[in-house]
């Protein structure tokens, strides 16, 4: 059986930037280099989006807001769902109906790197 890699530590402060000034900044790893150390690090787990009920990869919430839930798996294995949140720039929620394209590919970064947070301490 595959073993889920824990890969706390293995960002450098190299590996962190920093967007905005003031009150308004945060420090922050890039997805690309997240996904660089998946892809490296991590024994070959893939990230996935699960498919919505309804068809697609956006789930509908309660409230009428969209997510999508993320994965990871190297075909043996299948980590736990993690949900993620579509969100505008503010990082409030966005309505199902107003998620565009956009809105989903960078919906899919933030899951790929929360995601790897969660399931392999990543970040």
């Amino acid at each position: 059986m595959t073993e889920i890699p824990q890969l706390g530590g293995v960002i450098t402060p190299d590996d962190i930037s920093r967007k905005g000034t003031g009150t308004y900044s945060a420090d922050y790893v890039n997805w690309a280099k997240i996904a660089h150390l998946l892809n490296t690090k991590a024994n070959g787990f893939l990230f996935c989006l699960r498919e919505a009920p309804e068809g697609g990869h956006i789930w509908r919430a309660p409230d009428g807001t969209g997510y999508v839930v993320g994965y990871f798996t190297d075909g043996s294995v299948v980590t736990p769902d993690f949900p993620q949140a579509c969100q505008d720039h503010k990082n409030n929620p966005i309505q199902f109906e107003r998620i565009t394209a956009r809105t989903l590919t960078d919906t899919h970064r933030r899951c790929l790197c929360t995601a790897a947070a969660f399931a392999f301490s990543l970040g």
